[in-house]
């Protein structure tokens, strides 16, 4: 081979090694930010949502403010009275007023719609409330009470939940209706009490009411802390959501000054939202009209090792603060409870049980407690709040 070949064929062998370099290189660089192509958008990530409320009245002002950044005042419709609640104000409604709103979006993937109530009457159908509900065609989200006081659910007409959990009058209730794009449910006191049913949704109005559905009459009672999210809300949220207000009553029990006997000119019919302090009485006139007492919160649900639900919660803020402690620090210990009844909170409630040996063990003829929150648990509980 001749020299001239020689210095060919290397100058080739280099030239098929830098393009091959090159192509490597090539392949495997990292992509320019400015210039990178932007990855193709979908519906759900051309609507932004949001953690917070998109609509939130609080009526701390006895009007319907919007609280959040959307700034979505609404308007009550006909005669109201204020009220005090845990975080300023509730209002009552008389059955013909309401609360109007536009929706806060023109379009979106999810809703959950949540507002505490107080019926004072649940005689006859009554319209909670109404997320884009147009009466002609049914499109649009309705909650309402049937003329049994259940609760009634539909999305475009279809009652997807009929005749669940009644409502009772002269008590707080935190409902809350999810829809999450293709499934609704509905959730009284942090728990699903129907759904999840596929049921689509068209939003037949850009319209909310809150203590109205068109054509019913609409609430007779208090309402508060009304919310509006873009989003579905897990059920561990909306369980936070209920247990934060009822455990608050719990504890704060003491602090409630209820007054037996108002003037009529200077307060609305007493209630009680499950939270933080109430005014003091007014002094009695020769006019005053007697109110009753709101039943407060008690526990109905026996409880053991593996349940999970709101009144765990509730339960373990009973026990760390009446004395009988989860845990010192971390998970369970004051302030961070949980909805877990584990063998901590097990442990918590046996030792209640033998402070309470007389009247939860010795019927029984035990001498150890068990650990479970039993009937007869339950009950010495429910007399100590």
């Amino acid at each position: 081979m001749s020299q001239s070949t020689a210095s060919k064929l290397i100058f080739s062998l280099v030239l098929i090694l830098c393009i091959f370099f090159a192509g490597y290189v090539y392949k495997n660089r990292k992509p320019n930010v400015e210039h990178a192509i932007a990855p193709k958008t979908t519906l759900h990530s051309q609507i932004a949502t949001h953690s917070n409320p998109v609509t939130h009245y609080t009526f701390s002002s006895g009007d319907a403010i919007d609280v959040s950044d959307s700034r979505n005042d609404g308007t009550i419709v006909g005669a109201k009275q204020s009220l005090p609640n845990y975080q300023g104000q509730a209002i009552l409604l008389d059955g013909n007023s309401y609360v109007l709103a536009k929706t806060p979006f023109s379009s979106t993937t999810s809703i959950t719609v949540s507002a505490w109530v107080y019926p004072t009457d649940t005689t006859g159908t009554t319209g909670i409330f109404s997320f884009g509900y147009d009466r002609g065609s049914g499109q649009g989200m309705t909650l309402s009470l049937d003329s049994l006081s259940r609760i009634k659910a539909t999305v475009n007409s279809q009652s997807f939940a009929t005749g669940i959990s009644s409502i009772d009058a002269n008590n707080w209730y935190l409902l809350d209706y999810v829809w999450d794009g293709q499934n609704s449910s509905v959730y009284v006191n942090g728990i699903m009490k129907a759904g999840p049913t596929l049921a689509p949704l068209t939003l037949g109005t850009n319209e909310i009411r809150f203590g109205s559905v068109t054509g019913m009459t609409g609430l007779r009672g208090g309402l508060a802390d009304v919310r509006v999210y873009d989003r579905a809300l897990s059920a561990d949220e909306i369980s936070s959501q209920y247990v934060n207000n009822a455990a608050l009553y719990i504890t704060d029990a003491a602090n409630f000054s209820i007054p037996t006997s108002v003037a009529p000119a200077e307060v609305a019919p007493a209630v009680v939202y499950p939270n933080k302090v109430q005014p003091s009485a007014v002094a009695p006139t020769d006019t005053a009209t007697k109110v009753p007492t709101p039943p407060k919160f008690v526990f109905r649900n026996t409880m053991k090792i593996g349940t999970r639900s709101p009144e765990v919660k509730a339960l373990q803020i009973f026990l760390n603060t009446h004395g009988f402690v989860i845990a010192t620090h971390g998970n369970g210990s004051l302030g961070l409870e949980s909805m877990y009844y584990g063998t901590s909170t097990a442990i918590a409630v046996a030792k209640f049980q033998m402070a309470h040996a007389q009247e939860i063990l010795a019927p029984y003829g035990l001498t150890k407690g068990t650990g479970n929150f039993s009937a007869k648990t339950m009950a010495v509980v429910n007399s100590l709040l």
